[in-house]
Parts: C-alpha cells; structure tokens; sequence
C-alpha cells in the first residue's frame, strides 16, 4: 500500500484530463466511444462505430496539436513557440 501514495497524484491529475468512459468522440476517420483508460501510457482506449475496432490514443493527440496547444495537457504548442515558427516541433 506504500506505493500507492506515490502513485495517487499521477492517477488523480490523470482522471482530470481523461475523457470519462461511454463519452463520445469524433475523430479524423469517424465516430466512437471512449471505453477504457490507459494512466500509464496516458492515453485511452476508443471503439469506433464504424466497424467496433479498438484503438489506443494519446490524450495528447485527442486534445492537443502544436498550433493551438500553448498551456493545455501535453504542452506540445508551447515547444513549438519556444522553438520559432521556422523550426518543426517534435511530436
């Protein structure tokens, strides 16, 4: 039970970014449903409608992208504009 208090705040800031399960989601390539967390590997699991294929994806990827994001989950916007318009950021 030790370890759990480590692993608590990880968990707890996890769950306030993460979509809750049953929640819609609209993707590039069609319609789904959020049916399952992946804390350790931030991401989620998502049931498309379309053929009820399972896929994982990062909250980084469902929220974020390097032109809108500045201060959201992943930060990866706000490498972008630490870099310059001229250099790509990674992904």
């Amino acid at each position: 039970m030790c370890c759990l208090k480590y692993e608590h705040p990880f968990y707890t800031e996890f769950a306030s970014r993460a979509p809750a399960v049953a929640e819609l989601v609209t993707m590039e390539d069609g319609d789904g449903v959020f049916v399952g967390h992946q804390a350790p590997a931030d991401s989620v699991v998502i049931r498309m409608h379309a053929n009820g294929a399972t896929r994982c994806c990062s909250l980084c990827r469902l929220w974020c992208s390097p032109a809108v994001c500045l201060s959201h989950h992943c930060g990866a916007g706000a490498a972008a504009a630490m870099q310059g318009p001229d250099s790509a950021a990674p992904v």
